[in-house]
């Protein structure tokens, strides 16, 4: 189980790969652009966590256990001033604990260095859950794959410097569900994916083609419809690499597709 403190905390203890005594965290606020909605986010952090840790049969409140109880807490708040000596970070665990030995270990999630400006609550919520379940994993013994780090930083989410971070998917992917997209009723479970080239009938607006960067060639005569259908034109084809596509200008029902990119 984790404790989510969100409400502030003085004279934490952080026992990693160093040691430090009286950290001060403050209140959870929300940055300026979304101030007074952090009680919706918080609770949109905590649904996401416990859908991602479901499967490991690992829950996440922010209502502190009762006393007796084995829990680690997530500390959510302020910056990673207390260890600035050491680097910049997003967020920090006490250890890698492999095997779960260790049920009363912390973390640090330092929520004002998460916001982007422009970021809408959705974003700074998946930031924040991004950086929360990071730290969580290391404190259920996941180290960071395919590094050798050391010390604080293989326990760290860290903010690399010249980079603007954290990193969101824009995609392609499916987008169903973003904050940042909205689609008709009839598509929201789309597959989307990367468009290389559109070719378009010049007699009819309702008839267009694209070619994608893996899928081949894909029309539809139903564009100017809400829920256009679109059908896969080329999966006979040896390669749906589609870098080029172009209409016979003296027969649009024939389609010339160049492959490669």
């Amino acid at each position: 189980m984790f404790f989510l403190d969100h409400d502030g905390a003085s004279g934490v203890t952080y026992d990693g790969p160093v040691h430090i005594e009286g950290i001060q965290v403050p209140t959870f606020q929300a940055p300026a652009p979304l101030t007074g909605q952090e009680p919706s986010i918080v609770s949109s952090v905590l649904v996401d966590l416990n859908q991602r840790f479901a499967e490991l049969a690992v829950t996440f409140t922010d209502v502190r256990p009762d006393a007796g109880t084995d829990y680690s807490t997530v500390y959510l708040g302020g910056n990673d001033s207390a260890f600035s000596q050491y680097g910049s970070f997003l967020g920090l665990a006490e250890k890698v604990d492999v095997g779960n030995l260790d049920r009363n270990d912390d973390a640090f999630v330092f929520s004002d260095k998460l916001y982007a400006p422009g970021m809408t609550p959705g974003d700074y919520e998946s930031a924040l859950t991004a950086v929360i379940d990071h730290e969580a994993r290391h404190l259920l013994g996941y180290a960071h794959a395919g590094e050798t780090s050391t010390g604080l930083f293989g326990v760290a989410a860290v903010a690399t410097q010249g980079i603007p971070l954290p990193w969101f998917a824009q995609g392609p992917a499916p987008m169903a569900g973003s904050g940042n997209v909205s689609f008709a009723a009839a598509q929201n479970s789309p597959a989307a994916g990367a468009i290389q080239a559109v070719a378009t009938d010049p007699n009819n607006a309702n008839i267009v083609y694209v070619g994608t960067v893996g899928g081949g060639v894909w029309g539809t005569r139903t564009a100017t419809n809400p829920t256009p259908t679109w059908t896969p034109l080329t999966d006979q084809f040896p390669s749906l690499v589609i870098s080029k596509l172009v209409l016979d200008v003296n027969n649009a029902n024939v389609i010339y597709a160049g492959t490669g990119s």
